[in-house]
């Protein structure tokens, strides 16, 4: 008995000729309030204005549906109530460029509009300086550094303006990028640090050295 329960149960979920089909289900309504659905499509009802990719079922605008047939491969993007329709090919529109926790765009510079004192990095919108804008050119590789609500444009071959060490603790080693006597200063690794006059005696720039900061203060040592 047990033998014969166990054969109609393979039966059931085995395919192919002489043997029960599964039925696929039915594709869900994709009620993901964002997300990306990407793939063919494998149904189109215009009446409801809705494809199917994969087990997905997705509301689309009408002038979506009127430019899609059933095979397109498509990358559907929901945002909230907006769903924007790509098909395979299909250029991506150029957006603005501005993540809020930081970032990085970087390539070569295809458009520039001293208007609006954007430009235009592969797919995106950079707002930039006036100063940017009248320093850049079509075609200059850039980097586009977004920190602190600010945004820095570095040209091939420049690096970022040293910044101050702000930590309580911490160490950087490295050749001497800069020395300013006057502030009692020196720049490692882009990094400035402020030190006594003692420590930045002698010191020049291309000596090898590590600073360690601790509660206690800075200390300059010389590495050999």
């Amino acid at each position: 008995m047990n033998k014969y329960i166990l054969s109609v149960i393979v039966a059931g979920v085995l395919t192919g000729p002489g043997f029960a089909q599964e039925k696929a289900a039915a594709p869900a309504p994709f009620h993901a309030k964002s997300g990306v659905v990407l793939g063919p499509v494998a149904a189109i009802d215009t009446a409801k204005n809705e494809i199917v990719i994969g087990d997905h079922l997705i509301k689309i605008g009408r002038a979506d549906i009127a430019r899609l047939k059933v095979g397109d491969e498509v990358t559907v993007e929901v945002n909230g109530a907006k769903v924007k329709v790509r098909k395979e090919g299909d250029k991506v529109p150029p957006r603005l460029f501005n993540p809020k926790g930081g970032g990085v765009a970087m390539g070569p510079v295809s458009s520039i509009d001293p208007v609006k004192n954007e430009i235009m990095l592969g797919d995106n919108i950079i707002r930039v300086s006036p100063a940017d804008i009248a320093r850049l050119k079509v075609g200059d590789d850039v980097t586009a550094e977004f920190r602190k609500g600010k945004t820095t444009i570095l040209k091939a071959g420049e690096k970022l303006p040293p910044e101050p060490f702000s930590g309580v603790a911490g160490h950087e080693m490295g050749p001497v990028e800069a020395v300013d006597a006057a502030r009692n200063e020196l720049v490692v690794n882009n990094t400035i640090f402020k030190v006594t006059p003692a420590e930045i005696a002698g010191l020049k720039a291309g000596d090898r050295v590590k600073v360690v900061v601790s509660k206690t203060g800075i200390k300059v040592l010389r590495v050999k």
